[in-house]
């Protein structure tokens, strides 16, 4: 490797002769092996979907190849005094297996203590509960860990 002045690297002629190629190679990409950086990786982006269950609202999906993520968010529920029970109907074919489901309750209107749980869930729904001290109105939001 030869030593330029003060002890810093110096390129031979040849590797300068040859550093505009590789830059244009790597710009437009040709430099780049195969599968070096995968389309799918590069162009990851959340899809939605109204849910049909009867939580309503909107849920989001997200393949991250070995880990996938939905979130949902209901339309707005009221709730009675005790427990309220809502589906989520999940993506078709999304999920191999569910390892967790996250919930809270937000943007409440009518306030009264409201308790989210997780019911149930399956590759394809998702059951949750409200449990209120009152009359309360409030939005599910989950969030869905899985394969």
């Amino acid at each position: 490797m030869p030593l330029g002045e003060g002890g810093i690297f110096q390129p031979s002629a040849a590797k300068w002769n040859i550093l505009g190629t590789n830059d244009a190679s790597f710009n437009n990409g040709t430099g780049l092996g195969d599968d070096t950086i995968l389309a799918t990786k590069m162009a990851l982006a959340a899809t939605s979907s109204a849910n049909g269950g009867t939580a309503g609202g909107t849920q989001y999906q997200l393949d991250l190849g070995t880990l996938k993520l939905c979130w949902l968010k209901s339309a707005a529920k009221s709730n009675s005094n005790g427990q309220n029970n809502y589906t989520w109907t999940l993506p078709s074919s999304f999920f191999s297996t569910i390892q967790t489901v996250i919930g809270t309750i937000s943007d409440p209107v009518t306030t009264a203590n409201q308790f989210y749980i997780t019911l149930s869930s399956s590759t394809s729904t998702i059951t949750t509960g409200i449990i209120s001290t009152g009359a309360s109105t409030g939005t599910i939001n989950a969030l869905v860990i899985g394969t």
